[in-house]
């Protein structure tokens, strides 16, 4: 992983190599193209066979355009004041990103983008490894998203690799497949599509993560809904504001959770009255109708009789006396 912070702002494409250089200056000379991370060789001696070529470019805005190869086991570290977020492609060779004390992402090119955010501290150990990337200020990914960026502390992962991130991947091949046919304008060019697509990319992310969270947080709210019912449904008093009031969400919130679900919360109550009174008339034959109707939540045996006639058609003495086969709606 490579950010490129050495460029003349809005010019055009920059190529370098160490070729031309004395062995033991190559990975020193590589390392200082890249200053906002800490480079080493895993093996001191490897140094005087290091190779790495560089094709760069650079907006007046601060994002980078990069492909980066290099020969040889390289491990990097993002620096604590690192304040870049990059989109990257891997073209050949394979390279390992952690974040943190999570799993390891593993990088190679079937693997289409990925996205790091480099304030969270990475790791990476590659070998014979290239690729193509865009870099962008965490500064302008903060405004863009309007400081709706809370997804990017996984530090390391992959987004769906279809629409916006296959159209970037394809955009950043094409740039560097073209670079000596664009000059400094139409370089620029470029780098602004490749800065709008990383940012559609980082916008649907954050968009389809929140999605993920509000839907695990509704699934958690009707199952805590529905464990509230079968607590009290015997409360005549059990509605949806009580309900609603009981879970510290609005009522109209509820309401939209269960709708999600082709529920709504009063069917849901009545299911759960009917469904033990129906157990209570068959288990416990000895119980007054009356009481079974307080029991399950009905302040009458008439409104007991009215519900579980609507959600059975029988009456609850029609199904205690096994007549229910010949009850009418």
């Amino acid at each position: 992983m490579a950010d490129g912070s050495d460029l003349h702002a809005g010019s055009g494409f920059r190529r370098l190599s160490t070729d031309d250089l004395d062995p033991s200056e190559r990975f020193d000379y590589w390392r200082s193209l890249f200053p906002r991370m800490d480079l080493d060789l895993t093996a001191a001696s490897a140094a005087d066979h290091f190779v790495g070529q560089a094709l760069l470019c650079a907006d007046d805005k601060g994002a980078t355009f990069g492909y980066s190869a290099n020969a040889g086991a390289v491990v990097g570290r993002t620096r604590g004041d690192s304040d870049f977020i990059m989109i990257s492609t891997t073209v050949a060779g394979e390279t390992r990103v952690r974040s943190g004390h999570g799993p390891a992402l593993e990088m190679s090119q079937q693997s289409g983008i990925a996205i790091y955010d480099a304030s969270q501290r990475l790791h990476t150990h590659s070998r014979d490894h290239a690729h193509l990337y865009i870099t962008l200020p965490r500064a302008t990914v903060i405004e863009e998203l309007e400081g709706d960026v809370g997804f990017l502390q996984e530090g390391a992962f992959c987004p769906p690799q279809a629409g916006l991130a296959r159209s970037l991947q394809c955009h950043l091949h094409m740039m560097a497949q073209d670079a000596a046919h664009l000059d400094a304008a139409a370089a620029q060019v470029a780098m602004r599509v490749a800065v709008d697509l990383a940012l559609g990319i980082l916008a649907s992310e954050r968009s389809t993560r929140n999605g993920a969270q509000l839907r695990d947080h509704a699934g958690e709210l009707h199952g805590r809904a529905l464990q509230f019912i079968q607590q009290h449904y015997a409360d005549p008093a059990l509605v949806a504001a009580t309900i609603a009031y009981r879970l510290g969400c609005s009522r109209a919130h509820l309401y939209r959770v269960f709708a999600q679900r082709g529920q709504s919360v009063g069917d849901v109550i009545r299911s759960v009255r009917i469904a033990r009174a129906s157990s209570l008339l068959k288990a416990r034959p000895a119980i007054p109708l009356a009481r079974i109707a307080l029991l399950c939540g009905y302040e009458s045996l008439s409104g007991l009789t009215r519900a579980f006639a609507q959600a059975t058609g029988t009456t609850p003495a029609r199904l205690r006396d096994g007549r229910e086969s010949r009850g009418l709606r």
